[in-house]
């Protein structure tokens, strides 16, 4: 049986989400992205545009436009996005011969749960708070990802981590590579 489907832009409150391919994805960009949408969809009127995370953008669209929305999107969708200015300098360059890995400024990655060769690192941000059912342990082995309690998780804390966890360099390139292909590192990967 064959049936047609229909694309749904908007969700049930009238809002699209636009959201970052995984090398542009930080909260620079959509920072920038929902504060062009607002300028130049809505100059005058309220916020219809604001990063909800690194990787996704919420619009509100105008009540006005939701009953036909294709103008709107497509004005949106022409709008000019200059991300020179913006320097994300997420970069991450694997050389597998020399088992280098380059990372550029800034380079993040969402929360994930990396289990390889037996050892397992679980990223989470922010760090849920201990209760009496679900305490909060401590392992000697264990090295925290956010040294510097700013909310986030870096590739550099990751593979600072990894090496104070004596993780060999092939594995720590395999692991750079799997959080690449999972959509779990918002950085371009390069492998030379």
């Amino acid at each position: 049986m064959t049936r047609d489907v229909r694309a749904q832009f908007l969700n049930e409150y009238g809002q699209m989400t636009l959201v970052l391919n995984n090398e542009a994805a930080g909260w620079p960009v959509a920072y920038t992205v929902a504060d062009l949408v607002n300028q130049e969809l809505a100059p005058d009127g309220p916020v219809i545009a604001r990063a909800v995370d690194p990787k996704n953008v919420v619009i509100d669209v105008p009540m006005w436009e939701r009953e036909n929305p294709a103008a709107f999107i497509s004005r949106m969708l022409r709008a000019y996005v200059d991300l020179s200015s913006i320097n994300t300098g997420a970069r991450v360059v694997i050389n597998p011969k020399t088992k280098t890995i380059i990372v550029g400024a800034d380079v993040q990655i969402s929360p994930a749960v990396i289990s390889h060769n037996g050892l397992t690192i679980t990223t989470i941000t922010p760090p849920p708070q201990p209760t009496e059912q679900n305490p909060q342990v401590k392992t000697s082995n264990f090295v925290g990802l956010d040294p510097h309690d700013r909310g986030g998780t870096s590739l550099k804390d990751l593979l600072a981590s990894l090496e104070k966890l004596q993780v060999e360099a092939d594995d720590r390139i395999a692991i750079v590579k799997e959080l690449h292909r999972s959509g779990k590192l918002h950085a371009k990967l390069i492998i030379e």
